[in-house]
């Protein structure tokens, strides 16, 4: 899963909003244009899924662009009508494993996610998922 941007990456991304080619901004860094971009994409998504889970904390998207999701469970998650946590209630494990892309360790963590979100709303439900 994806870290949260770093210090140098921010650091590039602020010269790019400057108004510095991709170009000189990798030369500056010692990196390649590539990285840059890449870097400064990072950044707009996790800005972007802070932002999103500011609005809605359950948002899978969002999850996803801060790096608490791999991108291929939030896509198949979406694909099966699934874009917030609370829409894992009532759905079995046995069932998400159904799902492409959908293995235990992300069933695992979607439950684990499920239920830290649900502690923070003061929900006391059983957090373990039902078989």
């Amino acid at each position: 899963m994806k870290s949260a941007p770093t210090d140098r990456h921010r650091a590039m991304a602020k010269r790019r909003s400057e108004g510095h080619s991709l170009a000189a901004v990798a030369s500056e860094f010692q990196t390649s244009v590539e990285r840059v971009s890449r870097a400064i994409k990072r950044i707009e998504d996790y800005e972007r899924g802070i932002a999103l889970l500011r609005d809605d904390p359950a948002s899978i998207e969002g999850l996803s662009l801060v790096g608490m999701l791999m991108p291929l469970v939030r896509r198949a998650l979406a694909d099966n009508g699934i874009t917030r946590l609370t829409d894992l209630e009532g759905r079995s494990p046995d069932a998400l494993l159904q799902m492409s892309h959908i293995g235990t360790k992300a069933v695992t963590q979607l439950f684990s996610l499920l239920g830290e979100y649900r502690r923070s709303k003061g929900d006391r439900k059983d957090d373990a998922p039902r078989t």
